[in-house]
């Protein structure tokens, strides 16, 4: 079973430049296995972060009929990663604020992070104890449906220490932007990709859990794109909704059920639509409007302002707030700038594409598709 084991890291590592693990290193011989309800030894915060407690999780929940050779999922994989909606989970907020406070957990933290060659977020420079609080803001917490094999490191002595490892189903984690565990949130642990581990003297070592199975273990790769939302697994419904990156569970997209009005209904719209042509005429603003990835996205609000739109959502203590600019009408090439804040650190990105003229229930309404650069990511705006 432990050979089973060390071919799927040995084979996730060989199929490509961006597989789930890194070069292998002499002498690695043991996988420590840590359960989702336990701080561990030598953690990154002392007490526990708030509300990362392990979430139970089915067994197996790929099935038997999964490939029985490779164990290794891309970051973006619907419902490989799960959570309970509009639950806020993982207390990244306060692991933001308690690294804050500790600069010497911050360099190492820091530190392990960087040691990841295919370490990469939307900020775009170098991980910096300066901009780590930035970079933590932009993950995102969910829950692990099944062990991950991952790089775990230890805080000794003021110094992060590497460490093959396994977590447990049912862990909170923090992953970014290409869905990438990189915090383990009840002990605030930076993780990496794993280290091939090889050798006839392999073993795992720490308490094992109930449905432990070394065969049973997956790696994770690096999505090739920056992802805007997360599709997960709702553990509550087994159905699937969206968590937009960046944000710890409040702002959650769950599928809703059109409310049809009865047909005795003599009320009139809130909001009357504009009679101009909606190529030409003036663009009907009302409601929700959307800003997405190619799964989903978050919900914000729409505002004429000069010769383009102002595209928000809010921001509160829990999740960052939007603030775009969209420079252009229907029928024109355009970019959308967006500036996002929260809890003291911003960003910035840009997305150009064209901005189409549509028509929904015969309203006059715009849909933009743009492209960011930095990496590529495909950003639409529509109408809910």
């Amino acid at each position: 079973m432990v050979i089973a084991l060390v071919a799927l890291i040995a084979r996730s590592n060989a199929r490509s430049d961006q597989a789930g693990s890194t070069p292998p290193v002499l002498g690695l011989t043991e996988v420590y296995r840590h359960g989702g309800d336990a701080l561990g030894d030598d953690p990154f915060r002392g007490n526990p972060a708030p509300n990362s407690a392990a979430v139970a999780v089915s067994s197996n929940p790929f099935g038997e009929g999964g490939s029985q050779t490779d164990r290794s999922f891309s970051g973006n994989e619907p419902s490989f990663y799960g959570g309970v909606p509009n639950e806020p989970v993982g207390g990244r907020d306060d692991t933001i604020a308690h690294f804050g406070a500790d600069r010497v957990a911050t360099e190492a933290a820091v530190d392990a992070l960087r040691s990841d060659e295919q370490l990469r977020w939307r900020g775009g420079d170098t991980l910096t104890v300066d901009n780590f609080g930035t970079y933590l803001a932009e993950l995102t917490p969910v829950v692990l449906r099944v062990d991950v094999r991952l790089t775990y490191h230890l805080l000794r002595e003021g110094r992060a220490i590497p460490q093959q490892a396994v977590l447990e189903s049912g862990t909170v984690v923090l992953v970014d932007v290409f869905g990438i565990p990189r915090i383990r949130a009840i002990s605030a642990t930076p993780l990496t990709l794993p280290q091939v581990v090889s050798g006839p003297q392999v073993s795992f070592t720490g308490d094992p859990w109930d449905d432990f199975d070394p065969s049973w273990v997956f790696a994770i790769r690096p999505s090739d794109e920056a992802l805007a939302v997360l599709a997960l697994f709702d553990l509550t419904t087994a159905g699937e909704f969206q968590r937009p990156c960046g944000t710890t569970g409040d702002r959650d997209i769950v599928d809703r059920v059109p409310t049809v009005p009865a047909t005795t209904s003599t009320s009139t719209p809130d909001t009357p639509a504009p009679t101009t042509n909606p190529g030409g005429g003036e663009v009907d603003v009302s409601g929700i409007w959307i800003l997405a990835s190619e799964f989903s996205g978050v919900e914000g609000t729409l505002l004429r302002e000069g010769t383009g739109f102002r595209y928000r959502t809010p921001q509160t203590n829990d999740h960052i707030g939007w603030d775009c600019f969209l420079s252009g009408q229907p029928g024109q090439t355009a970019t959308m700038e967006c500036l996002s804040t929260g809890n003291g650190y911003s960003s910035t990105w840009s997305a150009t594409g064209p901005i189409t003229a549509i028509s929904p229930n015969g309203r006059p309404k715009l849909r933009f598709d743009g492209t960011s650069a930095g990496p590529a990511t495909t950003m639409t705006l529509t109408p809910q």
